[in-house]
Order: C-alpha cells, then sequence, then structure tokens
C-alpha cells in the first residue's frame, strides 16, 4: 500500500513537471509565432488617433409633415450615435470613444482609423445616415416621404425611381416610424429579428404595400399556367427588398465596379447577386417538372453585398407583419450570416430616423513614433520581471511555478484580445496592465500564507494546504468582488470605460483560471513527496533575523498621530491650490482643468472651400501673427487633417471668450498676407463653447458604478466576514480616493476624463485588497470553535492587530514599491496614454497600502473593542440565559466535545 502511494505520488509530480514544460513551451512558441505578429498589425502606424467635431443641426421636421414630430436632447442624440457607430465592430468595440463636450457639439476619438481614407469613411458614417429603405425588384423605392408608391395605381407627381432616389437623397424615401423604432428584442425571443415600429400613418401605408404585392403574387399564380410556382413566388418582381445604405451600394458599384454595374442592368438587385442576376437556376425535364433549382446567391468578395441587402421576401409566403393587433409594427429576418449585426440593423435605423443631423466641424490626426504604439509590452516586461523575481526569490520552487502561470495568463490573455479584434487603445492596455497586477496579487494571496504555517512550524506538505485551501476560498471571494465591478462597468456605459470593464473581465476569468486553479493544482502535485517535509526552505524563504526584527514595530500605538498627518497633508493641499490659482490668475486653471471642465471656448478657423483645410504655409504664418497679438490664455494649434496632403487644421482654444475685434483682426491678416490679390478667402470661424455636462454626466454614472459595486461588495462582505468589514471597506475607499486627488492637485496634474478610468481600476484594486485583509482577520478572531461565544480582552485584540500589521507588512511594501515602478515606467514609456489615469490609479495604490499600515488597522481595532464592550453588556444584562441561547450553547459544546 505505501508502495503504491509512493508510485501515485511520483507520477504527479512527473505529471506536474511535464505540465509546467507545456505551459512554458506553448508560451514561448505561442508568443513568438502566434502572438506578437498579430500585435505587430497593430503598431505600423505613427498614428495614435484622430479626433473628430460633429456639430449637431436639427432637422427641420415642418418639412416632413407625414413624421411624427418630437424633440431630442443633445444626450439623447449622444447615445444614439454611440449605439450606431459602436455596434459597428460588435459589442467588444474598443476602437472609439464619443463624448458631448459642447451643447451642440460632439468629439470623436477613433484609435483604429489609420488612414485618410479609414477616417473620410468614419466621418460619413457620422454626417451620411444609412436609411433604411424598401425597393421593389427594379431597385425603385417603394416609399416616398412616408407614403407607399402604389405599384397598380402610381401618382405621376411622386419621384419613385432609383434615378429620383439618388437626386433627391435617401431621406426623402423613408417609411414614417415611430421615435427610435427599430429593436432586437421581441416577444418571440427569436435572435435575427428586428422589429420597426410604425405609426398610424407608416402602418397603413405599409399594410396597403403587402396587400397589392400578395395580390400580385396569387394574380401571377391563378393567370401563369407555364410558370411553375417556385419561378413565381421566386421572381424578383413580386418580391419586396429592405435595404441599408442603398445610395452607398448603389455608388460604390457604379465607380468601383463599372462593368458589372452595366451588366446588371443598372439594377441595385441584379448586381447585389453573384453572376448579377436575381432570378433563381430552375432546370426542368421535358414535361416542364422541375428537376433542380439553385438560389441566387449575396455577392461577398468584392463588395459584400450583405451588410446592404438585409432581406428580399415575398409577402405571399412569408409573413413579416406583427401578429399582435395593439402592435404596429413589422420583422425584418436578419438571415445574413457574414451581414451586419442585429444590434447594428436596430442602431442604424433607429439612428438614421432620429430628427437630427451632423455636420464635420474639425478633424484632425494625433501622431507619435510608431515604435511607441506597443511600449506598454516593454511596461509588461518590467513588471512581470518585478513579479517573477519577487515569487522566485520569496517562495523557490513555487515561485518558479507562479511565474510560468503568470506567464502563461499574460499570453491568453493576450491571445484573447487579438482573436476577438479588440483595438488595443491606451485604455486598454493600462487596463491589462492592471488586471495584470491583480492576478498577481491573487497569487501572492496563496502563498503568504506559508509564510504563517512554516513559522508555525508546519511541514512542507501542512502548510500547502493549508495555504491552498485558505488562498482559493480567499481568491473566489476576490473574483466575486471584481466581477461586480467588471459587469457593472461592461453595462453602464460611459466614456471608454466599457473597454476597461471589458478587460477586466477577461483578466479576472484568465487569472483566475490559470494564475489560480491551474496553478494551486500544480502546486499540491508537487509537495506529494516526503522530501518536502524537512525542506521547506525548497518551497519559501524564512529568515529568523528579519522576523525578530519586524516583530518589533508597533505602528498600533502610533496611529492617532498618522491622522493628525493625514489631515495636515489635506490642508496642504489647499495651500498648494490657493498658490497655483494665484500664480495663473484663474481657480479652474488652479486645478489644472481640462478644456471640457473649464468651459473654455473653442475656434475652428475655416475656409469656405470644399475642405476648408489650410496648408502648412499658410498656418505658420497664421500663429505666427496670433502670438503678436498677445492675448492671455487663448492658445492657437493646428494638427495634420490628412497624412498624404499638406493640409491642416486650425484652432483656437482660450479660457475666454475672445473679442471680436481680436477675430475680425485675424481675419484681415488672412485675407491681405495670406490669401492672393483679388482671391480673399471666405472664412468660418466656428466659436465652441465647451461644457461639463457631458464629463459631469460620465463622471455621475463612474461613481455610480463605484457606488453599487462597493454595496454589493460589501453585502457579500457583511455576509462572508461581518459589520465592521463593510465599515472598513467604505472608509479605505474614501480615504484613498480623497488622498489619489490630493495628490493630483499637488502634482498639479490635469483634471479630465482621465479621472474616471483611474477611479475604476482604483476601486477594483480596493475592494479586492479590503476582501484579502478581511479574510486575513476574521481568521485571526474566529479559526477555531471555542472562541464562537468568547469575549476577547482589549489587550488580545491589541496583539492581534499588532501581529496583522506586522503580517501585512510586506505586501504592502511590495504595493507601494510596485505603484513608484508602475507609475515611471508608464509615464515614461506610454506616453500617448492620458497621464491623469497613470497618476491617480498609481497614487491610490500608494496612498491605500499606507491607510492599510497606519490608519485602517486602529479602526479595526477600535471597532472590534467596541463590539466586545457590547456583547459583554449583553452578557452582564443576562441575555444569554434565555431558553433558545442556552439550547445553542449546550449544542455548541457538544459538538465541540464530539
Amino acid at each position: 500500500m505505501k508502495k503504491t502511494k509512493i508510485l501515485n505520488n511520483k507520477f504527479r509530480w512527473v505529471i506536474s513537471i511535464f505540465l509546467i514544460l507545456i505551459l512554458l513551451i506553448v508560451t514561448i512558441l505561442g508568443s513568438i509565432f502566434y502572438l506578437f505578429p498579430q500585435l505587430k498589425k497593430q503598431s505600423n502606424s505613427n498614428v495614435t488617433s484622430v479626433k473628430i467635431g460633429l456639430k449637431i443641426e436639427r432637422e427641420n421636421q415642418k418639412e416632413n409633415s407625414y413624421k411624427k414630430s418630437y424633440g431630442l436632447s443633445d444626450q439623447e442624440i449622444l447615445n444614439l450615435t454611440k449605439n450606431y457607430i459602436g455596434n459597428q465592430n460588435g459589442v467588444l468595440s474598443t476602437s472609439y470613444d464619443i463624448n458631448l463636450v459642447s451643447k451642440n457639439l460632439i468629439s470623436a476619438t477613433s484609435y483604429q482609423d489609420k488612414t485618410d481614407k479609414d477616417v473620410n469613411n468614419l466621418i460619413s458614417n457620422f454626417v451620411n445616415k444609412p436609411y433604411l429603405t424598401v425597393t421593389d425588384g427594379g431597385g425603385n423605392p417603394l416609399f416616398y416621404k412616408g407614403e407607399y408608391v402604389s405599384r397598380f395605381y402610381p401618382n405621376p407627381d411622386v419621384p419613385r425611381t432609383l434615378k429620383d432616389f439618388l437626386k433627391n437623397g435617401p431621406q426623402n424615401y423613408n417609411i414614417s416610424v415611430e421615435k427610435n423604432p427599430a429593436t432586437t428584442y421581441n416577444k418571440f425571443g427569436a435572435r435575427q429579428k428586428i422589429q420597426v415600429k410604425l405609426d398610424e400613418y407608416g402602418w397603413d401605408s405599409f399594410v396597403q404595400m403587402i396587400n397589392e404585392y400578395m395580390l400580385a403574387t396569387n394574380l401571377s399564380l391563378q393567370r401563369n399556367r407555364k410558370a411553375s410556382r417556385e419561378e413565381i413566388i421566386n421572381n424578383p418582381g413580386n418580391k419586396i427588398y429592405f435595404w441599408m445604405n442603398l445610395a452607398e451600394f448603389v455608388h460604390r458599384a457604379k465607380t468601383e465596379f463599372p462593368d458589372e454595374w452595366k451588366a446588371a442592368g443598372e439594377n441595385p438587385i441584379n448586381f447585389a447577386y453573384v453572376g448579377n442576376s436575381a432570378l433563381p437556376e430552375i432546370k426542368k425535364d421535358k414535361k416542364g417538372n422541375i428537376i433542380d433549382i439553385k438560389y441566387p446567391v449575396l455577392k461577398s468578395k468584392e463588395i459584400n453585398a450583405r451588410k446592404y441587402l438585409i432581406l428580399a421576401v415575398n409577402p405571399a409566403t412569408s409573413r413579416i407583419l406583427s401578429t399582435e393587433k395593439n402592435e404596429s409594427s413589422f420583422y425584418l429576418a436578419n438571415e445574413n450570416l457574414e451581414g451586419l449585426s442585429d444590434e447594428y440593423i436596430a442602431a442604424a435605423i433607429n439612428y438614421s430616423y432620429a430628427p437630427f443631423k451632423l455636420t464635420k466641424t474639425y478633424n484632425y490626426f494625433l501622431t507619435g513614433s510608431s515604435t511607441n504604439q506597443n511600449r506598454y509590452l516593454a511596461v509588461l516586461a518590467i513588471l512581470f520581471s518585478l513579479f517573477a523575481v519577487f515569487l522566485i526569490v520569496k517562495y523557490r520552487l513555487y515561485g518558479i511555478v507562479s511565474s510560468i502561470c503568470l506567464a502563461f495568463m499574460i499570453f491568453v490573455f493576450l491571445s484573447i484580445i487579438t482573436s476577438f479584434n479588440i483595438y488595443i487603445t491606451g485604455a486598454v492596455a493600462f487596463t491589462f496592465l492592471i488586471s495584470t497586477f491583480l492576478t498577481f496579487l491573487m497569487i501572492w494571496q496563496i502563498l503568504r500564507r506559508l509564510d504563517k504555517e512554516v513559522n508555525s512550524g508546519s511541514n512542507g506538505i501542512k502548510a500547502t494546504n493549508k495555504s491552498l485551501r485558505f488562498g482559493i476560498i480567499s481568491t473566489l471571494d476576490i473574483a466575486f468582488a471584481l466581477i461586480v465591478v467588471s459587469i457593472f462597468t461592461i453595462f453602464i456605459k460611459t466614456s471608454y470605460l466599457n473597454a476597461m470593464g471589458i478587460m477586466l473581465f477577461i483578466g479576472l476569468v484568465s487569472g483566475l483560471i490559470i494564475g489560480v486553479l491551474v496553478n494551486a493544482l500544480i502546486m499540491w502535485n508537487l509537495i506529494k513527496t516526503e522530501t518536502f517535509d524537512k525542506r521547506t526552505n525548497w518551497i519559501v524563504w524564512n529568515s529568523k533575523r528579519t522576523n525578530s526584527l519586524i516583530a518589533k514595530i508597533d505602528l498600533i500605538s502610533k496611529s492617532k498621530y498618522f491622522s493628525i498627518g493625514f489631515a495636515i497633508f489635506v490642508i496642504l493641499t489647499i495651500v498648494f491650490f490657493g498658490i497655483y490659482s494665484g500664480v495663473f490668475g484663474n481657480t479652474k486653471l488652479g486645478i489644472n482643468a481640462s478644456e471640457t471642465l473649464a468651459n473654455n471656448y473653442l475656434y475652428s478657423i475655416q475656409k469656405s472651400s470644399i475642405n476648408g483645410d489650410w496648408n502648412k504655409t499658410e498656418v505658420d504664418k497664421i500663429v505666427q501673427y496670433w502670438k503678436e497679438l498677445n492675448i492671455s490664455n487663448a492658445n492657437i494649434f493646428f494638427e495634420k487633417s490628412s497624412l498624404t496632403n499638406d493640409s491642416y487644421n486650425l484652432l483656437i482654444s482660450s479660457a475666454n471668450k475672445i473679442d471680436s475685434t481680436k477675430l475680425e483682426a485675424l481675419k484681415t491678416f488672412i485675407n491681405t498676407k495670406i490669401s492672393a490679390i483679388g482671391n480673399e478667402f471666405d472664412l468660418n470661424i466656428h466659436e465652441i463653447l465647451l461644457n461639463a455636462n457631458g464629463e459631469l454626466i460620465n463622471f455621475g454614472f463612474t461613481i455610480l458604478i463605484i457606488v453599487v459595486s462597493l454595496i454589493i461588495c460589501g453585502i457579500y462582505s457583511i455576509i462572508r466576514f461581518g459589520l465592521i468589514a463593510f465599515f472598513v471597506m467604505w472608509i479605505n475607499e474614501i480615504l484613498a480616493v480623497i488622498s489619489s486627488i490630493v495628490w493630483l492637485i499637488i502634482c498639479h496634474g490635469q483634471f479630465n476624463n482621465g479621472i474616471l478610468g483611474a477611479l475604476i481600476l482604483s476601486t477594483a484594486f480596493s475592494v479586492v485588497d479590503s476582501i484579502s485583509n478581511s479574510q486575513t482577520i476574521k481568521e485571526e478572531f474566529g479559526n477555531n470553535l471555542n472562541t464562537k461565544n468568547y469575549i476577547f480582552e482589549i489587550g488580545q485584540i491589541n496583539n492581534i492587530f499588532k501581529k496583522y500589521v506586522i503580517e501585512s507588512l510586506n505586501k504592502n511594501i511590495f504595493n507601494i514599491f510596485f505603484a513608484i515602478i508602475f507609475v515611471a515606467s508608464t509615464y515614461t514609456l506610454m506616453t500617448g496614454f492620458n497621464a491623469t489615469t497613470i497618476l491617480v490609479t498609481s497614487m491610490f495604490i500608494i496612498s491605500n497600502s499606507f491607510i492599510n499600515l497606519f490608519i485602517l488597522p486602529n479602526i479595526w481595532r477600535l471597532m472590534y473593542i467596541k463590539r466586545y464592550s457590547i456583547k459583554q453588556k449583553r452578557i452582564e444584562t443576562k441575555y444569554w440565559e434565555t431558553e433558545k441561547i442556552s439550547e445553542q450553547t449546550f449544542v455548541g459544546i457538544n459538538d465541540f466535545n464530539i
């Protein structure tokens, strides 16, 4: 039996070594041959992003009397735009950041579009709405200004041909619908079905169309005896075609495929199908019976017609009207697997039918060195080296295993990102780095217990078993907290936080499975040999001299002084704020508020030509002249609006409204010194008052995410660790947030929307740290049954928290050290990313560590003293003498004796 056990243990050892080698080989080879080539595709340009300003113009609904009049707020328009653009690349899209920066101005930032063609296509997507158009088999629209154009009784005054459609614009050939008509949700719960709600006028017209087409099909079946039923039903003349962005499809067909367009008879229906024909190929025998039918197939190679032609349907054989009497709607069956998603079609329809349009105000590229694009990988290498060195030095064999598992987790994490075509923006890369750090903390949560068990005299096997049992339960608690934060961040979509939520969730899943569970399984199998019974130094480094020196540290007795120091720190911040405000002569500049938060004025200076841009010589002269005007707090700048042409956008940012005489002077200078004589420019100067409403809404949603996440995690903490843990979690979050904002003011960092991401990531770290601390303290007070109804004396509580501070000292010191290296490396290497996010996140981690060492232990201690004093009073009032409590005590004693 003993021999069998030894063989089993040796077999486990061999399997574990084999698994470690597999993880190592897959990580190395996978990174070389798959991951690095994929990441390189995203870094072959020196363009970091492109910014586009879009002016909101309300539609004059009186011109379209068939439409039901309704108004839209700027925020509603923003939401429609974000849903439309965001759903183009699927739910995992991280490529766009769209915000409202003024009353009638939307600012869009794209991290994906890096060529003139891509940017022009993006601007076209904003400006040219992808209207839903219904046509007949000849490509002619069936609706004009909400009214159905009858095939039996056509109105000669209604322009209804395809040429009329292209001439007058698709906005005139729409169905009359309700506000936000399209949705992917329906009572049947079916996917690939978009419900479109019509108003009363639109419903009557749509029903008339359906009835006429059903009648036409039935008449053909009755009168045409030579043609088969299949031929009649599938005849394009008896079908209705639903298009998205038909105008663009026709334009592409004419310009990119002129020969095929002519071969299709200049009919978009025919052109959409392979072979330029919408007719099915039907083979018959000599008697006229059908042998085989080949239905037409939509093109997908040269041009993906599936993204334009959504549905071709014969109303006589397919029901598209809603069967509900109280619903005036129809259903679009989206059966094109390689076409548009249901969510995009619904978002595009809602965007198109909303009574507004966007016009481009400015656009420009932000550039840097192409070598900067993947510099987050250099930061990752620095951080991984730090983690690996620490783990290997401290935990020897287990440190090697954990480092390999962490490296494999990073490989899997990045592979998931690239396989889902998630564009790695600065926010995505930064969240990835923080997620890696959180995974390291979960791994360390397992290994930290080894120190305590070895110091208490346990051998390697016992120490490992207790460490794994405690660590896995603790990491599951941590995983719950991270799931809560990431899910709320994903579904409360605001600014760029959706991308951060996705990264947190992916990091959590991969970190939990690989960094914790696989790692724990390998360690559990490695330890199953007698070799580790006496050689604990193989699995953990332990110095008695260091331990004795640390044991002399007593921070609890001096904690009141640290609270005073924190208050002085806050007062010092107010002093710095006053100094900055005095130097810059403005309170907004004193806190270094962003242009949007400071309500700055933005002036876009354009020619009245088609593109309105300037060349380099012109902008140099204009910038020099503006500097000579010496207007305080008004900065002029220019950015490239084209990568291939000598084309620039000219903008002025001012803390105050610029006097009209200065602007007139600028106009005069341009017309006299820049333009040619007799060819003066007709200048357009767009004045935009930036406001913080959009940012404040984003900030409000961020606070909502944090508060709801903390409430749910707090309730979980009450269930697992008690009410005190709930209060301490909130105190820790509030103090750390205040500290990080205070640091931002002292360093005169900019207050911008980078704070939002920093607060979300900081909250994720905070709940992880709080749950880890609560787990440790709970174990100190309830590690065996005979302490269940025990009253701890004040001296015992003091000793417990003195011991707790000593045990947590190395963790908090490491966190401070990590934050310092992190802020130095990211700030230096990730130069294109928001410095505010870097600074606030790093300062939060540092502040949290100091609070853990100097403030929170005393709060814990005082609360536990209060808790047991209340418990003591309850005993003194003979609360425990009730029959119910006596029975519980008796049962507890008997259970303990057993």
